[in-house]
């Protein structure tokens, strides 16, 4: 058996959603609750124009708040850049590297996402 046929085993996985339900533009959120700060944490699982799964935390890296501030809108002007709706800050999904605004240089938290037998799954450690 190839590893594409078994569930991902080191750390902890949580299934996001079947693999053809992912399109380039359209992100899944995943909740993992609150920090200790009381913030809502989630994880941006989706899909770049050229097909690539990637999977951030859902924070700026400028101040810790949520991308989108809570519009649901996370895309830049393309789907491959995502964007922070109270800063500004863009954000490449190739890396999560920050292009432009106040924390630029810095890279969003990335998480490990997979597919196994056509689901897609997400570290959540």
């Amino acid at each position: 058996m190839s590893d594409d046929e078994h569930p991902p085993v080191e750390g902890s996985w949580r299934p996001v959603c079947p693999r053809n339900e992912l399109r380039a533009g359209a992100l899944r959120q995943v909740s993992l609750g609150r920090n200790d700060m009381g913030i809502p944490v989630s994880v941006l699982v989706g899909v770049s124009a050229r097909g690539e799964l990637f999977a951030y935390a859902n924070l700026c890296k400028h101040l810790p708040i949520p991308l989108d501030g809570g519009s649901g809108d996370f895309f830049g002007g393309d789907v491959d850049t995502l964007r922070c709706g109270t800063h500004g800050a863009l954000y490449r999904v190739s890396d999560g590297f920050c292009t432009r605004g106040p924390c630029r240089g810095t890279f969003l938290r990335r998480h490990l996402v997979r597919v196994v037998a056509d689901q897609v799954w997400l570290c959540v450690d």
